[in-house]
């Protein structure tokens, strides 16, 4: 789980930023990260993500998702998160 102080804009689209990476250089590519909801409500703060973990070693890995704009497609902030797979 993971989210935005101050809440987020009504309409912004959330989007893993690249990749999840460990320390060691592993990495889970953004198609295996979905976050819910996709599509932000006005006030909405928490939000959650599942990472598809099928061949990947256990492992902490982080990244960083970004929040953009419906209407002019920028981005208006980003937040650290962080996973980790038994």
């Amino acid at each position: 789980m993971f989210g935005f102080d101050p809440p987020l804009p009504a309409d912004c689209s959330l989007a893993l930023r690249g990749k999840l990476t460990s320390p060691h250089e592993d990495e889970v590519p953004a198609a295996n990260v979905t976050i819910a909801p996709t599509k932000v409500k006005a006030g909405e703060k928490r939000f959650h993500f599942d990472v598809k973990t099928k061949d990947l070693g256990g492992g902490f890995f982080e990244g960083e998702v970004e929040a953009r704009d419906a209407e002019t497609n920028l981005v208006v902030a980003t937040v650290p998160v962080d996973v980790i797979v038994p």
